[in-house]
């Protein structure tokens, strides 16, 4: 089965602000997520439909560490734990679940992601992401308007 890459072929993600400021971007079997939250189903259909159309445009948001370090860091935060499996590495997926569920759907078998240590650098990954998502969306309104 086929690998979904990034649609611009890039290596690194720059975070303004951060003393680490590259991160590795690795392409993952789906079946190797952990998918902590539920997706959104109207979302992930039309996120399928951006997969088939245009490709993918942002690496999933991974982050990867031991079980155990993960474990506390989501329960420090409130979160709950009951999902998470148990193996000692997990790949934990802090941004793209709708993306990992449409390609599954789509019958990907494996998708970039950008691999972090911790879920505070993820939320920063997250937020940029988001940010270039919404003014996409923006752009592509004024232009059907």
């Amino acid at each position: 089965m086929p690998e979904l890459h990034l649609r611009e072929r890039i290596s690194r993600l720059a975070v303004r602000g951060l003393s680490v400021n590259s991160f590795e971007i690795r392409c993952m079997p789906l079946d190797k997520l952990h998918l902590p939250v539920r997706n959104v189903a109207e979302f992930a259909n039309e996120i399928a439909e951006s997969l088939r159309d245009r490709g993918l445009d942002n690496p999933v948001i991974v982050v990867r560490g031991p079980r155990e370090d993960l474990t506390a860091e989501i329960l420090s935060g409130g979160g709950n734990v009951d999902s998470m499996p148990d193996i000692p590495v997990v790949n934990c997926v802090y941004g793209g679940t709708n993306r990992v569920t449409a390609a599954r759907e789509l019958g990907y078998t494996a998708i970039d992601c950008v691999l972090v240590p911790s879920f505070r650098l993820a939320l920063r990954l997250q937020d940029i992401q988001r940010g270039h998502y919404n003014a996409s969306k923006r752009r592509e309104k004024e232009t059907t308007t």
